[in-house]
């Protein structure tokens, strides 16, 4: 039989023996925690074939005190940094946009259009995937594009002269664009992908979702009107 007196001092011992369970227990989560971190920051963003409409950005990731726990001061995760790229190489000497061709849809143009209105949004097509949904409406008209990057569109449709012509459009005549016309947006700081889209016609665009026409991207643009 135990000896109460032995029970009593027994309590305090299992007590202090459960709470040093319990701070190793703490303890251990947080080192867990700092690999976690590390191991994501080492990772990096992963990129997928659309425009960068949704910016990779890093950001502060904190840890939780736990009582009786040392403590830990936030880990930064690492801020990607794209830099300033160079503005397109092509499209220098295309011709200024005509005044009727900021009107007239040409056939090329009323096949884009009515793609877009059978589609707005095409197959698989998710936010911030603008190459993805203009590969699509494109391959309609026999137009078919390669990259993971929408930048990478504009010396394509610079190389098929037998649908498209490219012309020099100035961000104001952007919105008077023809159905079917489409603007490539080249890299720039934060926006790795660029950006393109097919205008509607009617001062919108189209490519992941239809929005207006953008015009106030800090970044070069080359425009490709169909034929």
């Amino acid at each position: 039989m135990i000896n109460p007196m032995m029970m009593s001092a027994m309590g305090p011992m299992n007590m202090m023996g459960g709470m040093s369970s319990m701070f190793m227990m703490m303890q251990m989560m947080q080192m867990m925690q700092m690999m976690m971190a590390l191991m994501g920051s080492m990772g990096g963003g992963q990129q997928h074939a659309g425009c960068g409409c949704h910016s990779q950005m890093g950001n502060t990731m904190g840890f939780n005190q736990f009582p009786g726990s040392m403590p830990m001061m936030p880990m930064p995760m690492p801020m990607p940094n794209y830099g300033q790229y160079p503005p397109f190489t092509g499209g220098h000497n295309a011709p200024p946009i005509s005044p009727g061709a900021l009107q007239g849809a040409t056939p090329t143009g009323r096949a884009l259009a009515n793609s877009i209105m059978n589609r707005p949004v095409p197959p698989n097509c998710r936010p911030g995937y603008c190459y993805r949904g203009v590969k699509h409406h494109l391959r309609q008209v026999g137009v078919n594009l390669t990259g993971g990057s929408a930048y990478q569109a504009a010396d394509q449709l610079a190389a098929r002269s037998d649908r498209f012509r490219e012309v020099t459009v100035t961000r104001a005549q952007l919105r008077q664009l023809p159905p079917g016309a489409v603007v490539v947006w080249n890299r720039s700081a934060g926006k790795p992908h660029g950006h393109i889209s097919i205008a509607t016609g009617d001062g919108r665009e189209a490519s992941d979702k239809i929005r207006n026409q953008i015009t106030n991207r800090a970044a070069s643009y080359r425009v490709f009107i169909p034929r």
